[in-house]
């Protein structure tokens, strides 16, 4: 997952979207970082990728 080492605030997780939490970037802004992690487990890979436009090229 995401280092918490600088985290400012996390949302309740909920089952049916990605944790969200939000960092300090170092001008002072906010940074929203999600992680995707539990997503990436559950899909499905393409089994048939879409082909580089310079194969199609004879």
């Amino acid at each position: 997952g995401l280092s918490v080492g600088k985290r400012v605030r996390s949302f309740q997780h909920v089952p049916f979207a990605a944790p969200i939490l939000f960092t300090l970037k170092k001008g002072g802004g906010f940074r929203m970082c999600i992680d995707y992690c539990a997503l990436n487990r559950v899909t499905i890979k393409s089994r048939y990728p879409i082909p580089r436009a310079d194969e199609l090229i004879d």
